[in-house]
């Protein structure tokens, strides 16, 4: 249901496999997010796109998107507020105060089906010594609800996505394409390059 992916249930209802990836470039055909999938992109994620994004969430979310759109996996930004709850509090990432003219305060997560992935907790840790997890990726999202996804990371502990307060996502600011696709390459080369190993080992 959650966590850092690589502690992903792999029992869990999502769970599934992928066979393999077409010819080099071409995306695979549409298919469900599986926990297969997640585990494979997500496993090394900071490693592969470098640390400094871990409070990006622009940037991480168009990264995605591509990487996903490539294994056949329909993905789209979804601008929310995200929330902690802690028994010290309630505190947040996006959507705070007004934002000087042109400028964005808002938080972006991916969501692909009914999965949210949100590749920037660490902005909660600049805020408290929290047990938050690198990622989160929660299953049974819903897009329409006043609750986006919600799940507890450690006992005491909730996060939680909810739409913008105002009701107003503002626009999204768009990452410079070359470095998104720079990131996106070499996500997709280390999840082709372990599929392969895989179908060498069968």
């Amino acid at each position: 249901m959650f966590g850092h992916a690589g502690d992903y249930p792999a029992n869990s209802g999502h769970s599934g496999s992928i066979d393999g990836i077409g010819p080099e470039g071409r995306p695979l055909a549409p298919q469900a997010l599986t926990a297969d999938l997640v585990q494979l992109i997500f496993r090394d994620y900071f490693r592969i796109i470098g640390e400094t994004y871990r409070t990006y969430c622009a940037f991480t979310t168009a990264i995605n998107c591509r990487v996903l759109a490539q294994f056949g996996v329909a993905a789209r930004p979804m601008p929310c507020q995200a929330l902690l709850r802690a028994e010290t509090g309630t505190f947040a990432l996006g959507y705070l105060d007004t934002p000087p003219e042109g400028q964005w305060n808002g938080h972006v997560v991916t969501l692909a089906g009914d999965w949210l992935i949100d590749c920037t907790l660490a902005g909660f840790r600049r805020l408290g010594d929290f047990p938050v997890p690198d990622i989160a990726i929660v299953t049974g999202a819903e897009p329409e609800a006043d609750v986006l996804a919600s799940f507890e990371p450690a006992p005491g502990h909730r996060l939680l996505w909810r739409p913008p307060p105002s009701g107003e996502p503002g626009t999204v600011p768009q990452e410079p394409a070359a470095m998104v696709e720079e990131a996106a390459r070499a996500l997709i080369a280390a999840v082709t390059r372990e599929l392969a190993e895989r179908q060498g080992r069968a």
